[in-house]
């Protein structure tokens, strides 16, 4: 038996493919910059996609649809590139996770 869905779940499902589709390089260059300034104000990581959610003016763009799939990563304990998969190319997920494991072992290298 097949769940009906309202108009309304269609709806943001079709609003969510399509940002999926539309989500560019430029957006992503523009989404990178916009957190690497809140990051290097000294933001948390998601204190600063949330400033990037609350920022952004259209509910239904695909910057937003990115930004809440980080934010919903976050919250279960992942980390930025799991938040951004199926968003970006694979080779940009590779190197944000190697990134995100050189920052967690960077303390480590300073051990004596």
């Amino acid at each position: 038996m097949t769940e009906k869905r309202t108009w309304r779940e269609y709806s943001e499902s079709l609003s969510r493919q399509l940002a999926l589709r539309t989500f560019s390089g430029n957006d992503r260059i523009s989404l990178y910059d916009d957190l690497a300034f809140l990051l290097e104000n000294q933001f948390k990581l998601a204190d600063a996609i949330s400033t990037l959610i609350i920022s952004d003016r259209s509910a239904n763009s695909p910057r937003v649809y990115c930004l809440q799939d980080i934010a919903a990563a976050l919250t279960c304990g992942m980390s930025l590139d799991k938040g951004l998969r199926g968003w970006v190319p694979e080779q940009e997920l590779l190197l944000l996770g190697a990134g995100s494991v050189t920052v967690t072992l960077l303390p480590l290298s300073d051990a004596p």
